[in-house]
């Protein structure tokens, strides 16, 4: 029988570089861990689809917290359309109608296609229309908003643009009856309160997205999006 005697000192030498293997281990995990979150935290606030703002300004969206409960802006999803020193104008983009365009605007009848419905822009003048309009080239007389879309409030502009298509693509128009306001310092109140979440508008969560899915699929994004910078928090990111 072979009998075999280990030192104690070569033992204990040997835990050790055990111990610091897995201490190293660790804090490259942990490493790697912190870089794959501050990745993709640095990922979601340049993605413009979901992009937080930090201040109200004409061409973003303010998304209904979930606890707002006032019923002309519970579950929406505003586009500001002007923002200054007189106050804030948006519409409402996520209420749709079942009423159709030609029967509140009967002068396009023949140019609109008569599927199109109107929608809830906001409680104020109900029986006006404003209209976005997703155009590839600059729109006289018309107010853009962000790349691409614009905001008019003329009838003749209008009119124009599908009167006068020739060859290019046909531009996308969304019609809405009525609109949203605040008074001076008063969004900036809502804001304070948790009224509202700021983010970048997105020209295909206005004509592309259905209207019934826009504010709960924005929500999820920001819920993701809280939840990674809470774990971004934990790890001590700035």
């Amino acid at each position: 029988m072979t009998s075999s005697i280990v030192n104690s000192g070569d033992l204990m030498a040997s835990n050790r570089r055990l111990a610091t293997r897995a201490s190293v281990g660790a804090r490259v995990a942990a490493s790697v861990a912190y870089l794959s979150l501050v990745f993709t935290i640095g990922w979601a606030l340049a993605d413009p689809v979901g992009h937080i703002v930090r201040e109200p300004r004409r061409g973003i969206f303010l998304v209904a917290a979930k606890s707002l409960v006032d019923p002309n802006f519970s579950r929406t999803v505003v586009l500001l359309t002007d923002h200054g020193i007189a106050g804030s104008i948006g519409l409402i983009i996520n209420k749709i109608s079942d009423v159709a365009v030609v029967s509140s605007l009967p002068q396009l009848a023949g140019l609109e296609k008569s599927g199109a419905r109107m929608r809830f822009g906001g409680p104020l003048e109900i029986n006006s229309v404003r209209l976005l309009v997703e155009n590839a080239g600059a729109i006289p007389s018309a107010k853009r908003l962000i790349d691409g879309v614009f905001f008019v409030g003329s009838t003749a502009v209008l009119q124009s643009l599908l009167t006068n298509q020739g060859s290019r693509t046909p531009p996308t128009i969304n019609y809405y009856a009525g609109y949203a306001a605040w008074s001076p310092g008063q969004l900036a109140q809502e804001i304070a309160r948790g009224d509202w979440h700021l983010i970048a508008a997105e020209t295909t969560t206005i004509f592309d997205a259905d209207p019934d899915n826009i504010w709960s699929e924005l929500i999820e994004q920001l819920d993701g999006m809280w939840v990674q910078m809470d774990k971004a928090v934990a790890f001590g990111y700035p």
